[in-house]
C-alpha cells in the first residue's frame, strides 16, 4: 500500500481558500484581490490560507498580527501555494513589505507568533518602486519558509528586524 503525502489542499475545512473570498488568480484586479486576501488572512486567525495556482496581484501590504496569545505566543500566519512555479504573487506594493507579520510585543512584554509557515509560492515584482520587500516578520518563533522564490525586490526579499521586545531578531 503506497502512502500519500497529505497536503493542506487535501484536508478540506482545515484551510481557507482565497478564491472563496473573491481573490483573482489571473493577475488582474489588484485592489479586489488584495482586499480578498486580507479578508482570508483575517478570517483564518492562524489557520492555513491556501492559494491555488495562478498570479495574485497585491497592491498594498498584507498584514497579520495574532488576535490572541496563550502566554507569550499566538498563532502565526500560514500561507500555502501550489509551488513556486505555479503560485505567484505580483508585488505591486509601492513601499514596504508585501507580507508584514507583526505581534503585540513591547519592551516590557514579549509576544511572539508561533509556527509561521510560508510555503509553495513565488513573490515577484513587476513595478519599479523603492523600498520593495517581499516578507517582513517580527517576533516570529519557529517560522518555516520553504519552496519560496522571491525575486526583483528593490530592498529585501525577507526582512527580520530587531525591535522592542524582540531582541533576538526573531
Amino acid at each position: 500500500m503506497a502512502l500519500t503525502k497529505v497536503t493542506y489542499s487535501m484536508i478540506k475545512g482545515q484551510y481557507l481558500n482565497v478564491l472563496d473570498y473573491g481573490a483573482y488568480n489571473d493577475g488582474t484586479n489588484a485592489t479586489a484581490t488584495t482586499t480578498a486576501i486580507q479578508a482570508a488572512i483575517n478570517a483564518a486567525a492562524g489557520r492555513p490560507v491556501y492559494f491555488p495556482a495562478g498570479t495574485y496581484a497585491v497592491n498594498s501590504t498584507l498584514t497579520y498580527t495574532p488576535a490572541a496569545y496563550d502566554g507569550a505566543f499566538g498563532p502565526a500566519l500560514k500561507i500555502l501555494g501550489d509551488g513556486p512555479l505555479k503560485t505567484y504573487f505580483d508585488n505591486q506594493v509601492n513601499s514596504g513589505p508585501m507580507i508584514n507579520m507583526t505581534t503585540a510585543s513591547t519592551s516590557l512584554l514579549f509576544r511572539g507568533a508561533l509556527g509561521a509557515v510560508l510555503d509553495g509560492f513565488t513573490i515577484k515584482r513587476t513595478l519599479s518602486t523603492t523600498g520593495g520587500v517581499g516578507i517582513k516578520m517580527t517576533a516570529a518563533f519557529n517560522p518555516t519558509i520553504q519552496n519560496a522564490h522571491i525575486i526583483g525586490m528593490s530592498s529585501h526579499g525577507i526582512e527580520i528586524p530587531c525591535v522592542l521586545g524582540d531582541n533576538d531578531g526573531s
